[in-house]
């Protein structure tokens, strides 16, 4: 026995081991899953805020881009005008109020131009007489000091030189990382089968680069609207370029747009401030359902790798710091992957329960076999002893005395009886177990069983030395379906059992006690004697199972056989509380 639950206890042990490791490694593929879904969602919101924001942008710069450079002079004269009489006016003899002059917006706070010689000028701020004639006709006092106070702080932090430089690049959000992208593509391309989580954030990382790379393309084409190639009225070639941000001031916190304009020989540079925190809230304003706690960095000198990385806006120099993502909106509660792996633990716990519980019951009924086969043939020993012993004393002439005799015919014959009670039991088991105990039930009354019945019991008892009190003649007249000979077989077993466990008590009596109730007859055999145990009460009707010492005579199935007799008659055996010794209570159907 011990060594089946060892090898039992080695196979549950190994069968969870695997469980374990199987279960450690699904949870980490299913965290790496949910890991990579929320690392996509993230940026996926992400990338549709930097789309909005760019579109943003692109709304505004593509009217500062298509804005002619002649604009930049707060009055510029006409191409070819002329009069009433359609004759030619001189050139530079007819001026014309730029639009810039009186220009208002919330994000733009001043236009500006940067001569050959360096001189920052502004169409919003006029000079001398052309002053003097703004004042009195478009703009007002307060607006012209507030606009000549931008251009004097813009005249104090840049100059032309830096301006130029700028002006001079391509533009960095045409640049999209291109080395990044490549070198990336290739990792990607060389690791068909990487861990999970570096797969998902190189490939979140190249498709963040390659959604920058799109959008700077639009921006560039967006701020490229004005790079074209023309002529003025004297045939003289102009050429302008495009936009570049630019951050100045000591703590890059200003931000402008500058481009280059090539007149003849003479290079001079156009652009216009920006008003960036109201920019940054203008922007921010497009993520308020996406990402509400996000904020806008500057770069006032972006690298390949940062602009590489997918959070740079391609028409500002800045980064977005995304805050919340609203990751945590991917579903996180039980999976199907989580329900199939819990699935499984149950089944294979249960099957080991089963299996468990099935060993301990085999276990268990060999254990209950052995004993039975060894206290049967114990039983069998006895009555066979006896009789090998007596009959050779009697066959040989060696007793002499005839009343001797006689009391040893009379032990052959109980031991013949005792033998053929113990050899019927376990037939009868045995039939019950099989499936094949036919009864043969007959109509017949209480009085008829009890006549039939009664006198054996009383034998029993008056063998033991004890006395059969009946009861429940009033019943006699009431008539069941029932086979005598088996109810008599339940009932002797019954009243045996009192004979033995009871031998020792001082009311020697044994009581049968008939009820009828609920349509049924009950047969009640009570006794004076020690009782049954609580723990041998829930296991007295078990096969091979006794609830007494070892020296007492018996197999353990008289009450296991009776109790399934009893059902195979269609009733029932139980034990019920008495105030003293035992009482078992027969129930059978009576007849309709």
């Amino acid at each position: 026995m011990k060594r089946s639950w060892l090898i039992f206890s080695l196979c549950a042990l190994a069968v969870i081991s695997a469980m374990i490791w199987q279960t450690r490694y699904v949870l980490e593929l299913e965290a790496a899953e949910v890991a990579a879904q929320r690392q996509a969602a993230s940026q996926e919101t992400v990338r549709l805020g930097l789309w909005r924001m760019d579109g943003r942008l692109a709304t505004w710069l593509a009217t500062e881009a298509a804005r002619p450079y002649f604009e930049y002079s707060a009055y510029y004269p006409l191409d070819r005008p002329y009069n009433a009489l359609l004759e030619p006016i001189r050139e530079g003899e007819f001026l014309v109020k730029s639009p810039l002059l009186t220009f208002e917006s919330a994000l733009l706070l001043l236009h500006f131009q940067v001569d050959a010689e360096g001189v920052i000028s502004s169409p919003q701020v006029p000079l001398s007489n052309q002053r003097e004639l703004a004042l009195d006709t478009c703009i007002g006092p307060t607006r012209f000091e507030s606009k000549a106070g931008i251009l004097g702080d813009l005249v104090a932090r840049v100059d032309r030189d830096m301006l130029a430089g700028v002006a001079a690049l391509e533009g960095w959000c045409g640049a999209a990382a291109p080395d990044a992208l490549q070198a990336l593509e290739l990792v990607v391309q060389q690791n068909p089968s990487p861990a999970p989580a570096s797969w998902l954030n190189s490939e979140q990382l190249l498709l963040n680069q390659r959604e920058y790379s799109k959008r700077a393309s639009n921006i560039l084409d967006v701020r490229s609207q004005s790079a074209t190639v023309d002529s003025d009225t004297r045939g003289q070639r102009i050429s302008v370029g495009p936009f570049t941000p630019l951050w100045y001031g000591s703590g890059a916190d200003q931000l402008l747009y500058v481009r280059e304009v090539h007149q003849g020989d003479a290079p001079i540079l156009q652009g216009f401030v920006v008003d960036w925190p109201a920019l940054q809230a203008d922007l921010l304003s497009e993520l308020d359902d996406l990402l509400p706690g996000a904020s806008l960095q500057p770069m006032p000198t972006p690298t390949t790798g940062e602009l590489g990385q997918g959070l740079a806006l391609a028409g500002v120099p800045a980064r977005l710091v995304p805050g919340d993502t609203g990751a945590s909106a991917v579903e996180t509660g039980l999976t199907s992957l989580g329900w199939s792996q819990g699935a499984t633990w149950a089944a294979v716990l249960g099957a080991l329960l089963a299996v468990g519980l099935t060993l301990r019951a085999a276990l268990s009924l060999a254990e209950r076999r052995v004993r039975f086969a060894s206290t049967v043939t114990h039983e069998l020993r006895t009555p066979l002893t006896t009789f090998r012993l007596y009959a050779e004393m009697l066959a040989d002439d060696m007793v002499t005395d005839e009343a001797q005799r006689r009391e040893y015919l009379v032990t052959l014959r109980d031991e013949s009886d005792r033998l053929a009670r113990l050899v019927e039991n376990v037939l009868s088991y045995a039939r019950l177990e099989e499936g094949r105990s036919p009864t043969r039930c007959k109509d017949t009354s209480v009085g008829e069983l009890l006549e039939r019945v009664v006198p054996v019991l009383m034998r029993r008892a008056d063998d033991a030395g004890m006395n059969l009190v009946t009861g429940g003649d009033e019943l006699a007249d009431r008539r069941l379906q029932t086979d005598v000979s088996v109810v008599a077989q339940v009932l002797f077993n019954l009243v045996d059992n009192a004979a033995k466990y009871a031998a020792e008590a001082v009311d020697r009596r044994i009581h049968l006690d008939l009820s009828w109730q609920s349509g049924q007859l009950g047969l009640s055999v009570s006794d004076h004697g020690p009782g049954v145990s609580k723990h041998g009460a829930r296991r007295i009707f078990r096969p091979f199972e006794r609830d007494a010492v070892e020296s007492m005579p018996g197999v353990g199935l008289g009450l296991s056989l009776s109790r399934g007799l009893a059902r195979e008659l269609g009733g029932d055996l139980v034990l019920e509380p008495a105030p003293e010794g035992a009482r078992f209570r027969l129930s059978l159907p009576v007849s309709s």
